[in-house]
């Protein structure tokens, strides 16, 4: 009785897309698309109400205003226009010219543009608020015929189409792949395709992470065996099947679980129009539930939980706090509050005697090759990788946010620094990365001193005889400093490169 409280999307009647999938210039197949999954979303945004009486007609009006010194003149709607902000420049665009600069060159159109392996198709890489549904029209024989063929082969050799679609002939063209489902249902069979979007390289997010298990942590935070056997079984007691009569499947299957957002919304307006004046309820438990772990689930992964904590054991490490003590009267030095003293810590404990507080807790831009030496020293691997990209943020404000002519020997020193310290570890990964990173941006913005001075210095990547772990041979390390031709920037920060805004209006209409 509980769903009966639950509020229900209207049912909407699904609308085709109907069109070709096209192969090559002659061959088209006639297909049909329907939207499988989609994101439901307010089919309407909040309106604007007079308080105490909301049949009172209510109306927006906007107006615009310049600033001309001490004096404020409204601007007529007429003279008002659209215009793009680039940098601190605002570039104007006229309705003709927003009509001319709309790709239009696509249509209405899945047209394929060639097929991959679905292994190579990765779900991370899917984009979009749907997924969509492909097949071919219910009258259609023939075009029936060539659906099942072309899904049955790509279903046996793993492979999907990739495509070109244009939902009409106004749109904008997207990237998609189809994959190949085949399904036995009630009814009868189907077979068709799911349409996936996919992204273009302006989408894409690319990052740089370190190995979890590098250098010394490969073998010091491996997991043995009872770990493992501790985790696995910890996921056997949380697996739901279908085949299972616990009803857990069911219970979290999609298509019984509702968006506890919308339920929410729509419960709280039905009973503010009812009730006006009242406190909204409290949030209904069975809604909650739906998001919630069962009951009977819980219990009965509690021995393996249970085991995980232990075997996976969380202390609390205290840093080791240091009392600054300055000699006054002659007498020794107190050490009081010093906890955990390392051989790592002696350089901050004699600035400690000497009244100077030198403790370093980051790495600056003013002396960042002592902070990342002081930092890294008997550092674990956290705080080693940690160091890393404190110094590579460092190095990026000084080449970019300042003059990196001036501060290159400053920031190549630091680099150094890094793959001595980097070597030692015998962890190359996040070092090489970065500086084929710094490479790229080095010479994409034309600052050639920076680079002459590296390749004067002889900062290359970490090769394979000077760290086991490493995957770069003698040869590329040499090539490294050698070739100047740069393909493509990896990776940039957002705020890292200053850029003049008058150089970007140069090279938007140069």
């Amino acid at each position: 009785m509980s769903y009966a409280n639950y509020f229900a999307s209207r049912q909407v009647r699904p609308t085709p897309w109907n069109g070709c999938l096209e192969l090559g210039e002659t061959l088209k197949v006639p297909v049909v698309i329907y939207a499988r999954v989609k994101e439901s979303k307010l089919k309407q945004t909040w309106k604007k109400s007079v308080i105490g009486d909301s049949t009172k007609e209510f109306k927006d009006v906007i107006s615009y205003f310049v600033q001309d010194g001490l004096v404020r003149q409204e601007v007529p709607k007429e003279e008002i226009g659209d215009a793009y902000r680039y940098g601190t420049t605002l570039v104007p665009y006229s309705a003709e010219d927003k009509a001319e600069m709309k790709f239009t060159g696509t249509g209405k159109c899945l047209k394929v543009v060639g097929f991959a392996l679905a292994s190579k198709v990765k779900p991370h890489l899917y984009v979009g608020d749907d997924v969509k549904i492909v097949t071919a029209p219910m009258l259609d024989d023939s075009a029936q015929t060539a659906v099942s063929a072309l899904a049955h082969a790509l279903h046996e050799e793993k492979m999907v189409i990739i495509c070109k679609y244009g939902y009409n002939k106004s749109s904008s063209p997207k990237l998609v792949s189809l994959s190949p489902h085949l399904c036995e249902r009630a009814n009868g069979a189907f077979e068709g395709f799911y349409m996936h979007f996919l992204p273009f390289e302006d989408d894409l997010r690319l990052y740089t992470f370190a190995p979890l298990l590098d250098g010394k942590a490969k073998d010091t935070y491996q997991p043995n065996d009872e770990e493992l056997a501790a985790v696995g079984d910890l996921i056997d007691q949380l697996t739901v099947s279908k085949d299972d009569d616990d009803g857990y499947f069911d219970q979290l299957n999609p298509k019984n679980v509702r968006n506890p957002y919308l339920q929410r919304l729509f419960n709280s307006l039905q009973y503010r129009a009812v009730h006006p004046n009242d406190s909204l309820p409290e949030l209904d438990p069975n809604v909650l539930s739906q998001m919630t772990m069962p009951a009977e689930l819980a219990i009965r992964s509690e021995a393996a939980r249970d085991k995980v904590k232990k075997v996976f054991e969380l202390k609390k490490i205290e840093k080791p706090k240091f009392k600054k003590n300055l000699i006054a009267d002659g007498t020794e030095p107190s050490t009081e509050g010093v906890d955990g003293l390392t051989d790592q810590m002696e350089t901050l404990v004699t600035a400690n005697v000497l009244g100077i507080d030198n403790t370093v807790s980051k790495v600056g831009t003013v002396s960042p090759v002592e902070d990342f030496t002081a930092l890294t020293t008997g550092a674990d691997d956290h705080t080693f990788e940690k160091a890393i990209q404190m110094a590579i943020n460092v190095a990026k404000d000084l080449i970019y946010s300042f003059d990196g002519q001036v501060y290159a020997d400053k920031v190549l020193r630091l680099i150094s620094v890094m793959r001595e310290r980097s070597v030692e570890r015998n962890s190359p990964t996040t070092f090489n990365q970065y500086l084929k990173t710094f490479k790229a941006e080095v010479l994409e913005n034309k600052l050639d001193i920076v680079w002459s001075k590296l390749v004067e210095r002889k900062i290359t990547l970490i090769q394979q005889e000077e760290a086991k772990t490493s995957s770069v041979t003698k040869a590329e390390a040499r090539e490294f400093l050698t070739t100047t031709k740069v393909e493509k920037i990896i990776t940039q920060q957002n705020g890292s490169k200053k850029v003049d805004d008058d150089d970007m209006i140069d090279e938007m209409f140069g």
